[in-house]
C-alpha cells in the first residue's frame, strides 16, 4: 500500500540468546493487527511459518485461536498495532517454534506518518541470515555454526549438505521485501 496519511510503526525485531545479532527493521501500518505482525516477521526474517508462535505484550499473550489454543491467550488477529504499542519503545516478545523457541524481541523505534513513496509493510534493514528452519533453537545454531567452520569437526559435512548454501552473514533487504509483498501485497 503506498503512504498516505496512515499512522505507520517502525519496530526493530532481533533474536534473542545470539550474538552477533540477527536483527530486522520493519515499517507496518499501525491499523495491522499481531496476526499481520506475525506474516510480516516470517517474510522478514525469513522463517517458514510451519510452526507455532505467540506473542506477549506486557502480561498478555496473544496467538491464533484454535481448539489447541490454551487458556488466557487472546486471539493475535483481534488485537491492533496502535492500541498495544501506543508509543515508541513500547517492546514485546515474540515466539516462534514453540520446540526449539526461537524468542524475538520486538521494540518500537519510531511511530510517523506513512510516506508515499514506500510500500507497506517493508523492511529498512537488518543484518545476518535467520536461522535455519529446525536447527534446533539457538543452541542447535551454534552448534551447526560451529560445526560447519572446524576444520576437523566430525559433524561437518553431514551439516554442510543439510544447509550447504547457508551464509550465516548474509541478509538482504531487497529479497525481505519481495517476500512481503508476496504474503502482504496491499
Amino acid at each position: 500500500m503506498q503512504g498516505t496519511k496512515f499512522s505507520v510503526h517502525i519496530f526493530r525485531i532481533f533474536l534473542n540468546d545470539l550474538k552477533p545479532e540477527i536483527w530486522r527493521r520493519v515499517a507496518v501500518l499501525s491499523f495491522f493487527t499481531l496476526h499481520d505482525l506475525h506474516q510480516v516477521i516470517q517474510a522478514a526474517m525469513p522463517w517458514t511459518n510451519a510452526h507455532c508462535h505467540l506473542f506477549t505484550v506486557g502480561k498478555a499473550r496473544f496467538a491464533p485461536v484454535g481448539p489447541e489454543t490454551g487458556a488466557g491467550v487472546q486471539d493475535e488477529s483481534k488485537a491492533y498495532l496502535h492500541q498495544l504499542f501506543p508509543a515508541v519503545r513500547a517492546t514485546a516478545e515474540y515466539v516462534y517454534d514453540l520446540g526449539d523457541d526461537w524468542r524475538h524481541g520486538i521494540f518500537v523505534e519510531d511511530i510517523s506518518v506513512a510516506k508515499k513513496d514506500i510500500q507497506y509493510p517493508a523492511c529498512l534493514g537488518g543484518e545476518r541470515a535467520c536461522p535455519p528452519e529446525d536447527c534446533g533453537g539457538p543452541d542447535g545454531f551454534l552448534e551447526y555454526l560451529e560445526s560447519t567452520r572446524a576444520m576437523a569437526h566430525p559433524q561437518k559435512q553431514a551439516m554442510l549438505a543439510w544447509k550447504k548454501d547457508f551464509d550465516p552473514a548474509l541478509f538482504m533487504a531487497e529479497e525481505a521485501n519481495c517476500r512481503l509483498r508476496l504474503v502482504h501485497p496491499l
